[in-house]
């Protein structure tokens, strides 16, 4: 399969790039989220001339939750509406399945370790 191009980047998503966050539920710790960039591809053509067109690059969040007894769960998904994201991550939100959080980004060691812990 060819690609029309070089992989694209979105510059608005560098401050975000392979960012860990800790993700609190009205001040207390609700769990780790990790995002990462991802190029999604349209395919286009006939099977045996296949294309990769309009090349997007998408936020993949990876998150880990802890629920009321402790225990971990993860859950990962790649949102399709970059503005709707920066809009959210610029206010430090961050909405989930499970509800609303606000976002506190990790730096350094702190950053490493949790996703040493939750998401390699």
């Amino acid at each position: 399969m060819r690609k029309s191009g070089p992989d694209p980047v979105d510059q608005r998503l560098g401050p975000y790039r392979n960012r860990v966050a800790r993700l609190l539920d009205e001040g207390a710790l609700a769990g780790y989220a990790h995002l990462e960039m991802e190029v999604w591809w349209q395919v286009e053509g006939a099977f045996w001339r296949r294309r990769w067109t309009n090349g997007r690059e998408l936020p993949h969040w990876h998150v880990a939750l802890r629920d009321a007894e402790g225990k971990w769960t993860y859950s990962d998904a790649v949102g399709d509406d970059v503005d709707e994201t920066l809009r959210e991550l610029a206010a430090s939100q961050f909405d989930w399945y499970t509800g609303t959080y606000t976002l506190e980004w990790l730096d350094g060691v702190d950053a490493e370790a949790v996703a040493r812990e939750h998401f390699t």
